[in-house]
């Protein structure tokens, strides 16, 4: 079976401006340029615009030019405005590194920029236009350059699934604990709408709860795919350990306040353990003050999702002799109760627990993910001694991440 979630990821596209926020200021630096004996300086006058398009992010930037050149006596100074159109080309390989290239389409000119002397003014246009062409090279590798230190995805995924493990253990999961390991991302090229980019994918992964260390994968795969791989149904199977709790409250409450001979059936304590039987011991005050020893052959019935008890056999051990009148009523009593106890319903009342321990949504910085899910099912229960040992399966499971 593949376990795999589906994922949407929606961001504003200031978040992606943030992320190119450090590249461009490094691409357009306040450092003077030289060329044919002209200064240049460019400056950033305002935020990028960027609009992604499949595996291209087009960005327009906004400069203030000034220029300057020893002319004589004089220095001839000029200012003007451009919008520069870059477009960083990005893939990712299998082994999940990024891979840019940015190039400099062409430029708009915002305010055209004039050289002063005196009072004679010349175009400069031509002269700036060179500049740019000579510095095309220097502004696209610095870009490049600063994508690069964000190059190594896989260890941006490692720690983003530490930071999440952690996350989500940090929610009131009543002591539960999620083991969480990612195998490989799988990304639909993204896409804009409403000046939203979302970004599709599918998350290969294991989830255990409360078991033992699952292992971590030493290499997260990657690949791109269609739009149509998305309609496939995500499911998720689980590797669940839970305490008894669950049988010994359902049968706490059905005994408990029951009338024997008159008297109301009272269970002070209850304790269950597994292995090739399942054991059940109880300590009653009413009707009568007994230690209950129950055991049985546990079988887990997947198709149905019940779990039966072959080979039913209960000992009734009173405190005292007065108490050993009664006791084979209590006996008989408890026998009829566990015939009706069991099969019980585990797929239903088990599904339930784990359901309830999948929070609906995790805070994260700057945004929030939504998990949803259709059901989840019971596939494989073992009896160890001191817990509940099995897989579950969670049915079109899917996450939703909300970036600002």
């Amino acid at each position: 079976m593949s376990n795999h979630i589906s994922f949407e990821l929606s961001a504003s596209n200031q978040f992606l401006s943030d992320l190119f926020e450090e590249a461009l200021d490094e691409a357009v630096s306040s450092e003077p340029m030289e060329v044919n004996s002209v200064e240049i300086i460019l400056r950033r006058i305002g935020e990028a615009q960027l609009r992604p398009d499949h595996k291209s992010i087009h960005i327009y930037l906004p400069l203030h030019i000034q220029l300057k050149r020893p002319a004589g006596l004089f220095t001839v100074e000029g200012s003007g405005s451009i919008n520069l159109h870059l477009v960083v080309d990005f893939d990712i390989d299998q082994s999940l590194k990024l891979k840019a290239k940015t190039d400099l389409v062409s430029h708009e000119w915002l305010e055209k920029p004039v050289l002063e002397i005196g009072a004679l003014n010349i175009p400069v246009e031509t002269l700036v236009n060179m500049v740019l062409k000579h510095h095309e090279s220097i502004i696209t590798a610095k870009i490049d350059a600063s994508l690069k230190k964000v190059s190594d995805l896989h260890a941006l995924l490692k720690e983003g699934l530490f930071l999440a493990k952690e996350s989500l253990n940090s929610q009131d999961l009543k002591g539960n604990k999620f083991e969480l390991n990612l195998k490989k991302v799988a990304l639909v090229e993204p896409e804009v709408k409403d000046g939203k980019v979302y970004v599709k994918g599918r998350l290969e992964s294991q989830l255990g709860i409360n078991t033992a260390y699952i292992g971590e994968t030493s290499q997260i795969e990657f690949e791109w795919i269609g739009e149509e791989s998305m309609n496939q149904d995500a499911s998720m199977q689980v590797d669940i350990e839970l305490p008894y709790d669950l049988i010994k409250e359902e049968l706490k409450e059905s005994l408990q306040g029951m009338e024997v001979g008159g008297k109301h059936f009272d269970v002070r304590s209850m304790d269950i353990s597994g292995g090739d039987k399942l054991h059940i011991g109880l300590e009653i005050n009413d009707p009568i003050k007994a230690q209950i020893f129950v055991q049985g052959t546990p079988i887990y019935n997947e198709i149905e999702g019940l779990l039966i008890m072959n080979d039913l056999d209960v000992k009734v051990n009173p405190a005292n002799f007065i108490y050993k009148l009664t006791a084979p009523l209590v006996n008989k009593f408890i026998e009829n109760k566990m015939s009706e106890f069991f099969p019980l319903e585990v797929n239903q009342k088990l599904g339930e627990v784990v359901e309830s321990k999948i929070p609906a949504s995790i805070n994260i910085p700057n945004g929030s993910i939504a998990i949803k899910h259709k059901k989840v099912s019971i596939e494989q229960l073992d009896f160890a001694t001191d817990r509940l040992k099995g897989k579950a399966l969670i049915s079109n499971l899917a996450i939703a991440v909300t970036k600002s």
